[in-house]
């Protein structure tokens, strides 16, 4: 699973009437609730003086390389698992004279833009050109003050109003009044508590509610929350970790450089068909292809294309 944004559009007049944006560009009229949390960023051949073009979201093709979880690494307070390197990221932005913040603004930027279309081809400009309309954010319950700060200045860089105009809730905190208002009748009342898991792309958040009241809704923290960065993403980055291992880092990074669409294949394998299916019981050791990647290095008999086993 990849760290994903989600847009959803309510009038203050009728809030429980939500109304989901599920189409994106490059997403080719296929619809998704999300769109996956990637950029990246190339120069247009034969130009001076020009900012580099972005792609984002559905528009890669698998082979291309982009940025992935992006936003995590506005929290330089979380730490961050071995396997995963800052430097590398850096690096990538560094060619394009970016930077963390930059790569965030242009991702919410994008991201604004296409919500902005979107409802305008739906309610007409004359309809929202007199509409107000606010932006609400989620960010992880763990996140500090300073990463929550610093994503107000991305979403403001990105057009979505002042700073102290844009509200954010945390994500766990989010889910619970979904959920709370969704699974009717839920048998629950005011002075009741409950947890809840929040186990997504980036982070997994483990926080506890107290109903203070049920109309309206209300609620708030009974316990301090806790979590950290060890989200459905960094399955993948673990994953990623252990083939290197496997065939060796000079191996490694020639299939992602020449045989981009090799590592693609096996990662989107590795991701779509062992980690949505794991079962403990069932699944002790895996498979998983890498086509095109030769099997064996060291003689001549490179027909058999590589793939391993993975122990789970």
């Amino acid at each position: 699973m990849l760290i994903i944004y989600s847009v959803a559009a309510v009038f203050s007049g009728t809030p429980d009437d939500v109304e989901i944006i599920k189409t994106w560009p490059g997403g080719n009229g296929i619809t998704s609730d999300k769109v996956p949390t990637e950029i990246s960023y190339d120069f247009p051949p034969n130009t001076e003086d020009a900012g580099p073009n972005i792609k984002w979201g559905f528009q890669f093709r698998p082979e291309e390389n982009r940025l992935r979880c992006i936003k995590l690494f506005l929290d330089r307070s979380q730490k961050l698992p071995f396997y995963v390197s800052p430097l590398e990221t850096a690096a990538q932005l560094k060619k394009f004279n970016k930077n963390v913040v930059d790569a965030v603004s242009d991702y919410l930027t994008q991201v604004y833009n296409h919500t902005m279309e979107t409802l305008t081809r739906r309610y007409g400009e004359s309809f929202m050109a007199s509409t107000k309309v606010e932006f609400v954010l989620t960010c992880p319950a763990v996140w500090s003050d300073a990463a929550k700060n610093t994503t107000l200045q991305a979403a403001e860089r990105a057009g979505m109003g002042a700073k102290s105009d844009i509200q954010m809730i945390s994500e766990p905190e989010a889910a619970a009044v979904y959920t709370l208002k969704a699974i009717q009748p839920n048998h629950l009342s005011a002075g009741d508590n409950f947890v809840v898991c929040d186990a997504g792309g980036g982070t997994v958040d483990l926080i506890a509610y107290k109903i203070i009241s049920l109309k309206p809704l209300r609620v708030e923290e009974s316990a301090v929350g806790t979590g950290g960065l060890c989200g459905s993403a960094f399955l993948n980055y673990r994953f990623e970790e252990h083939v290197r291992g496997r065939i060796g880092k000079d191996r490694f990074d020639e299939m992602k450089l020449k045989k981009g669409k090799c590592w693609q294949m096996g990662l989107r394998y590795w991701e779509e068909f062992v980690k949505r299916n794991f079962n403990e019981e069932e699944h002790a050791e895996v498979n998983v292809p890498f086509p095109g990647l030769p099997g064996k290095t060291d003689t001549r008999d490179n027909s058999k294309p590589l793939e391993f086993s993975l122990e789970i």
